[in-house]
């Protein structure tokens, strides 16, 4: 049995008639992740561009329409890719973390006028608690409980969208100024990174 198998430049491959396609299925909603409780979104992948956050999702859940163009099944009758369809398209697969791109941030440069943004496969940032105070109960009315006030940073990694270019840098910025009944010390949570692909999102922000 002979299979069809489509790559880009670098070798990832960009459509299989062994694995279903992702395709774009809509915007998606401030308050709509794939990470959390609601198994609705379980089946889609989040990327990021400049206009926003978007939904992929498998071919079988886009409802696709057409009797002209290219279709790819697979051995069983299933479609797996159509040319009616606005495909996700891999760039390259991308890593970045503190030791390596604090002070020098990836970039990919590909072709002007195309748009890029990144699918996240892992991301992480660590909070730094700074100009930390702290108030004894006795000066502390009415409940006279001991407190720490404290301004609050982040540290992560955040894509910058440019056109035909896509680069993914080290940020440090302020979040807000917060009071707690202990100590918070001086970091909170795991160093850094980001890792994932760089996607072209051409076809829905071009």
């Amino acid at each position: 049995m002979l299979g069809l198998e489509f790559y880009t430049d670098n070798g990832l491959v960009q459509l299989s008639d062994k694995t279903p396609s992702l395709g774009f299925l809509r915007k998606a909603g401030a308050d709509e992740s794939n990470i959390g409780w609601d198994e609705r979104y379980y089946n889609y992948a989040e990327v990021y561009g400049a206009g926003g956050k978007y939904f992929f999702a498998p071919i079988s859940q886009l409802s696709v329409r057409g009797n002209s163009g290219l279709e790819v099944y697979s051995e069983r009758g299933e479609l797996m890719f159509s040319s009616a369809m606005k495909l996700l398209s891999f760039v390259r697969y991308f890593s970045v973390d503190v030791p390596n791109n604090q002070h020098r941030p990836l970039v990919h440069v590909g072709e002007a006028g195309r748009r890029y943004g990144v699918m996240l496969i892992k991301s992480q940032s660590r909070q730094h608690y700074k100009n930390i105070r702290f108030s004894p109960g006795a000066d502390n009315p009415p409940f006279y409980d001991d407190e720490w006030d404290y301004d609050v940073y982040v540290e992560s990694f955040k894509p910058r969208y440019g056109n035909g270019r896509i680069e993914l840098a080290y940020t440090y910025d302020y979040l807000r100024h917060e009071a707690s009944p202990s100590n918070p010390g001086t970091w909170r949570g795991p160093p850094p990174l980001m890792d994932g692909f760089i996607v072209d999102l051409t076809m829905i922000e071009g």
